[in-house]
């Protein structure tokens, strides 16, 4: 269905967005934070709250919960609903991307607690493990079985999610 591919390819694009923005603040901000730390000792008090509120907004805030958590789990969810929908795929692949996406909504549900701090890391590393797998699945694929609907009639381009 091609409006269910926009709308997972805008989550997928707001996802990245985010997490470019939280890891862009190591580039730009933080090297300002440095100077300015090293240069006038009569502001490290300021210096240091400085970088903990943008750590806690672009960092947290934008990157993990947003970026990392709540727009990344819908686009996963997406994919996920794709490939056990369409059945081209090993139903595995869904239901193992399935809980990967579980894992990313903990993220969004529980990350303000302080317990919760490993759920980030682990469910990204999840989400790696689960790619290599389905990339696996995807190369082990007859050249032909991607390009064939349920019937088995060949269609033009589409794309199994």
């Amino acid at each position: 269905d091609t409006s269910l591919q926009r709308v997972g390819a805008t989550f997928g694009v707001v996802s990245a967005t985010l997490r470019i923005i939280s890891v862009s603040r190591y580039l730009f901000f933080v090297p300002f934070l440095a100077d300015t730390y090293v240069s006038s000792p009569s502001s490290h008090s300021a210096v240091i709250f400085a970088y903990q509120a943008n750590d806690a907004f672009a960092g947290s805030g934008l990157g993990e919960y947003l970026g990392d958590g709540l727009f990344l789990c819908l686009w996963l969810s997406i994919i996920v609903f794709s490939i056990l929908r369409t059945r081209r795929l090993p139903a595995w692949t869904g239901w193992t991307g399935a809980f990967v996406a579980l894992l990313l909504a903990c993220v969004v549900i529980f990350g303000f607690f302080p317990a919760a701090a490993l759920l980030t890391p682990l469910s990204l590393a999840a989400l790696v493990v689960w790619f290599i797998a389905l990339f696996i699945v995807l190369l082990r694929l007859p050249d032909q079985s991607l390009s064939r609907d349920l019937a088995g009639r060949r269609v033009q381009s589409e794309s199994i999610i």
